[in-house]
């Protein structure tokens, strides 16, 4: 019995037994006492020596003997035996080997088939007692080959002097440990004790621990525990159940300290089965370095489900220095691992949710991981591939963080694939959430192998990452893709959602290992904001592939949901996405909206003084799109599409964005290389950026002030940009505060990110380092302010000794908030002396990033150990010293300089040559110049419209000027003689009429004044329009008498030419019941439709399809364009540099559908 320590007064003895190593062996399966315990000899009778020797007689002998005695058995007969003591045994005091496996026929085997054990105890007549006792002076003892039950006082072994051994018993079993025994064990084994071992490193050391009452394992205190290969709560088999009716293994610290266990092992022989407990599989409360290694933790041998319940593992209490480690924790009822409360936890190299093979789903009924309370430094994952958890096919989220902790990193794992990367085993909620209170938070990272790869998370509201702490990194991750990043694994809703008061959360960053890669997501790739107060604000969203793969191609299937590639709903303000600086704008692509911002009807307040800057958005509509969600509660699906902003005059509505009007282009100027763009903006008065676009890639931008007294005309010069379509947007500049809050966010441990490191004494505790960032893993991210962490050494628990002050010395390069060190080092100078953990803000004002200068930054807050300095290299041996363990999780939580972005302008086609006036110009060389040389002004030409090949003598086209600029466009013969036919006409608006309108209202008088426009993009209705008034083909029918469409109205003068083209499969309208008539048109959109009307391709496309490059076009649009690509008609546009995504200009359209209806309409 363990902690009982009893002292009798007996009789003394006049002579000193020698001390000696005995053996007695155990005969009888009686109860008798020992005669004579002096004497040296196990017998129950009053002769000397020849009596039978029983269990109970041979403990008293061994307690006799100070030397490591043991007991050995040799009971007559094939067994198998019991030992049924009528009261407890006394405990083992003195040092002794129990050794059941002398038994003749006593195997422990190598496998569940082999072992036989024969000797049972059963303690049930007892009366509620102990069972065996390991106390005083036993330490070094050992017991092995027995099968113990019925022990209903405490528990069936107990422990309490260091250095036992317990191996090869069934411990609340029956003897083949095939089920529960009659009667059960308190705890299985209750221990406090040093250097104990459980079980070992092959299977001949398993013990079986099931069926008790209490836990299986309860360890109270001690240092060096050792419990591997054992089974935990299953029967000898490790296929079925045999419950402890708590917790399987329960550490404990009591007071004395839990120091250096090490539970499982790195083989397959000491891994412990721990499964099917009642309460729960392993608990570690208040316990310092503890391995838990390559376990079964909710499964049996086979790999397949056998849960524990509660919990598979759980760390809490002030627990420091744990680290889980290749274990697979899967198919229990509740979360996988939990965590509450601890300190410097790694959990690396394990599959949770999974099969040991990491193939299939064992789902944990809850969480993969679960934190609910506070922690410090958790690390889940790591860099090197032999870190990555497998998280995958758990009931509910992947990995849930809603503890108050301090310093976070997640870095390398993969949360709802397989072990391969490459299939869905989904999680059925989110992949990761992080909630408001944990700070220094890091999702990935830049170092090589830092990024998690989160997809194929399905369920509803199944994001890939949702935070919503302050200060969060995420950087380096692959969302809703593959681990190769080439398909599609989508994560239900959206990729990454920045939620519900967030700050300050840097999504990618300006550099490329900071990219983070999210495509194929159900609904949105990024989100920042929700529909509850406060605001996500200042959060900054740079550098990263929206709906493109690993290498930013645009692949069909990898464009996120409909909401859009990154999207700004309801409570949101002053995020950044993009920025001014190279390297932080995002490539987006898909077939949805760029990058959305919406307002949700459900609040009173728009999303404001939102920045996009910079990025290149290639997208199948609208770059930049202001939309509503009118659901309530919202389901942020935009329901009522703005679409193109209609610029108002000064500006006056309100909506998402402040609706802010975006650019108008009046002209451009080519002269030589430079491009000269005349535009009008009506905006408020301020300042504002205006940034130029080059076929969606952001080429310059030009900062103007405007007087807010209506359009305002402005002109920028722009390079390279000849030959494409270039559209704009402005956003305001804010007046930059004269200060702003730096908040300090915790960092994590690491020891090897800091090179050519030295420290320079100063005086008594004082020291200055200095090291060099070049060539460091975190080199580009080092921002604003150093915290420092420091982890316990050995036994000893952290201590924290701030410092009075912590300044560091920036030098040169400081860009954008971010230090970028290439030679140069940095400066620390620390003290040790004020015993204050409180780490404050700066006392020196912050850093406007956008006008970056030398400056020196002070906080407090220093965390040391009394152990040796340890940093990157360079090792001082100095008491007291630090090990400091650097990464940076600071930057200054600044009001952005910059609010709200228009959407992007009507784009323009900047001529090639020379040219002023309209911006349009006509091409050096090529098949149009031998046209038009051959081509008088004016000249009549006979051609065939009907497709008969005869001509059509009742029909002359004349050329000439109809509109006021279409002079010199590339495009003037196309637009001159599609307009003569009555196929398109001008835009513009007379007499309060907006154009264009239904030819039947067309008016040569009047409308050969107004204007073509023909490098302003055509939207969807124009060019099914053109298609439509084709007479050879009979495609104009009017089909329905309600319209199909929710944006499309009876009275809408474009109703019949939709509802046609819909009704003879040309056009198709979008998921949300709307057809957008105004989106303007990209290439393959065009080509679609031309295809259709031929019918040469089926009429039946997916969404993706019909904004998609269409390859198989045969016969009569194959041979078409082959030809007239030979012949330059239709220049290289459609067959030599075909870009799918770009904007399709009037222009062109109407050089497309000539050359494709009335090909015999150019002269021969």
């Amino acid at each position: 019995m363990v902690y009982r320590f009893i002292v009798s007064v007996g009789v003394f003895i006049l002579f000193t037994m020698p001390a000696y190593a005995a053996t007695f062996t155990v005969d009888s399966a009686s109860d008798t006492g020992d005669f004579n315990t002096a004497d040296g000899v196990c017998d129950t009778d009053d002769s000397v020596g020849d009596g039978p020797c029983t269990l109970r007689a041979a403990i008293s002998q061994a307690n006799f003997d100070a030397s490591l005695d043991t007991i050995t058995f040799n009971l007559a007969g094939p067994g198998p035996f019991v030992f049924t003591p009528a009261t407890e045994y006394d405990d083992f005091i003195e040092p002794v080997f129990v050794d059941g496996t002398s038994q003749p026929g006593v195997s422990c085997g190598t496998d569940p088939v082999s072992r036989n054990l024969l000797l049972s105890v059963d303690f049930s007549s007892t009366g509620g007692s102990d069972g065996f006792g390991f106390t005083s002076n036993a330490s070094g003892s050992s017991l092995r080959g027995m099968n113990l039950f019925g022990a209903t006082g405490v528990h069936a072994i107990g422990v309490a002097v260091d250095n036992v051994t317990i191996g090869c018993n069934n411990i609340g079993t029956t003897l083949d440990g095939s089920s529960v025994a009659i009667s059960s064990n308190g705890y299985g084994i209750l221990a406090e004790a040093n250097n104990l071992t459980i079980g070992g490193s092959s299977f001949a050391d398993m013990n079986i621990i099931s069926g008790s009452s209490i836990h299986g394992i309860e360890f109270q205190g001690g240092d060096n525990l050792v419990i591997a290969g054992n089974y935990i709560g299953t029967d000898i088999t490790g296929v079925n159940a045999i419950a402890n009716a708590q917790r399987g293994i329960n550490i404990y610290d009591n007071g004395l300290g839990v120091n250096d266990a090490t539970i499982g092992g790195m083989t397959v022989a000491s891994r412990n089965i721990i499964s099917a407990n009642s309460q729960g599989g392993i608990s570690v409360d208040s316990a310092v370095n503890t391995l838990i290694q390559n376990n079964y933790v909710g499964l049996n041998v086979h790999g397949n489900a056998l849960g524990n319940g509660n919990f598979g593992l759980l760390i809490q209490g002030t627990t420091s220095g744990v680290k889980l480690q290749n274990n697979v924790v899967s198919g229990n009822i509740g979360p996988g691992v939990v965590i509450s409360d601890g300190s410097n936890i790694s959990i690396e190299g394990n599959l949770i949710g999974t099969s040991p093979d990491g193939l299939s789903a064992r789902p944990n009924d809850d969480q993969g991981i679960l934190n609910f309370t506070s922690f410090a430094n958790l690390r889940i994952g790591g860099a090197d591939p032999s870190q990555r958890n497998i998280i995958s096919g758990n009931n509910a989220t992947g990995i849930l963080i809603v503890g108050d902790g301090k310093v976070l990193i997640i870095e390398g794992n993969y949360v709802g694939t397989d072990i391969t990367g490459g299939s869905a085993l989904p999680n059925g909620e989110s992949g990761i959430i992080v909630a408001d209170l944990p700070k220094g938070v890091r999702i990935g990272g830049i170092s090589p192998g830092s990024g998690n790869v989160v997809s194929g998370n399905i369920g509803v509201d199944s994001h890939g990452i949702l935070v919503l702490a302050s200060g969060s990194i995420i950087q380096g991750n692959i969302v809703g893709l593959d681990a190769s990043g080439t398909s599609a694994l989508p994560n239900d809703a959206v990729g990454i959602l920045i939620f519900e008061g967030a700050t300050d959360v840097l999504v990618g960053g300006d550099i490329p290992a900071a990219r983070n890669v999210v495509s194929a997501n159900g609904l949105a790739g990024i989100a920042i904001g929700s529909e509850v107060a406060p605001a996500a604000s200042n959060n900054r969203v740079q550098g990263n592939y929206i709906g493109t793969d690993i290498n930013g191609n645009p692949v069909v299937g990898l464009g996120n949901g409909p909401i859009g590639g990154i999207v700004v709903p309801g409570y949101s303000e002053y995020n950044v996405i993009g920025g001014v600086n190279p390297g932080e704008e995002n490539l987006i692509s898909g077939d949805h909206a760029g990058i959305r911002v919406m307002s949700l009807d459900d609040i009173p307040v728009d999303p404001a003084d939102n920045s996009i800057l910079r990025n290149t958005i290639l997208t199948g509509t609208l770059p930049i799109d202001h939309a509503i969600d009118t659901s309530s509660p919202p389901d942020f699906l935009p329901d009522d599409f703005i679409g193109q902003d209609t610029n108002d005059a000064f500006d006056a509505d309100s909506g998402p964005n402040d609706l802010l009007n975006q650019p108008v282009f009046t002209n451009t100027t080519t002269s030589g290389g430079n491009v000269q763009v005349d535009y009008s903006l009506d905006v408020p008065a301020g300042d504002y950026r205006i940034e130029f676009f080059s076929d969606g890639v952001f080429v310059s931008s030009d900062n103007i002030t405007h007087a807010g007294a209506g359009s305002e005309s402005f002109n920028a010069t722009l390079t390279g940009v000849a030959g494409t379509t270039v559209a704009a947007t402005a956003t305001e500049i804010l007046t930059v505060p004269a200060t702003c809050d730096s908040k300090v966010y915790y960092s994590h441990q690491t020891e090897t990110q800091l090179l050519g490191t030295t420290i320079n004494p100063l005086g008594a505790d004082v020291y200055e380092l200095s090291f060099d960032l070049q060539n460091s893993a975190e080199a580009d991210r080092f921002e604003e302010i150093l915290e420092f962490l420091s982890t316990s050494t050995g036994a000893r628990a952290m201590e924290y000794i701030p410092a009075a002050t912590l300044t560091l010395y920036f030098h040169e390069g400081i860009i954008s908030n971010v230090v970028r060190v290439d030679s140069d080092t940095i400066s620390v100078r620390f003290d040790l002396s004020v015993a204050n953990d409180v780490a404050g803000p700066l006392a020196a004002p912050c850093v406007d990033p956008y006008n970056p200068g030398d400056y020196t930054a002070t906080t407090s807050g220093l965390r040391a150990q009394y152990d040796a300095m340890t940093i990157g290299q360079t090792t001082m041996a100095t008491t007291p010293a630090v090990e400091l363990l650097f990464e940076v999780h600071t930057f200054d939580s600044f009001t952005s300089r910059f609010g709200a972005t228009s959407e992007f302008s009507s784009s323009v086609l900047v001529p090639t040559t020379t040219s002023s006036g309209s911006g349009s110009g006509r091409p050096g060389s090529g098949r149009y110049d031998e046209l038009n040389s051959s081509q008088e002004d004016n000249e009549i030409i006979d051609i065939d419209v009907d497709g008969d090949d005869m001509g059509d003598d009742n029909f002359k086209f004349t050329c000439s000027d109809i509109f006021n600029d279409t002079s010199g466009s590339l495009y003037e013969e196309d637009i001159c003689f599609l307009y003569n036919i009555g196929v398109l006409q001008g835009r513009g608006s007379i007499d309060g009429i907006d154009l264009p309108r239904d030819p039947e209202e067309y008016s040569p008088d009047v409308d050969h004044l107004r204007v073509f426009s023909p490098n302003a993009a055509v939207n969807r209705v124009e060019f099914l329009k053109m298609i439509l008034r084709y007479p050879g083909l009979n495609l104009f029918e009017k089909g329905n008498e309600s319209s199909q469409y929710n944006d499309v109205a009876l009275t809408d003068w474009f109703y019949h030419y939709i509802d046609a083209g819909t009704e003879l499969n040309i056009v198709e309208g979008y998921d949300n019941g709307s057809f957008n008539p105004g989106k303007d048109l990209i290439n393959a959109e065009a080509l679609a439709m031309l295809a259709r009307a031929g019918e040469q391709i089926p009429s039946t496309l997916t969404d993706g399809e019909r904004h998609t490059i269409i390859t198989g076009v045969e016969q009569f649009f194959e041979e078409n364009m082959d030809t007239l690509s030979d012949n330059e008609i239709i220049e290289s546009l459609w067959k030599k540099s075909f870009s799918p995504q770009t904007l399709l200009s009037r222009g062109q359209a109407a050089n497309i559908i000539r050359a494709v209806f009335y090909p015999d309409s150019f002269p021969k």
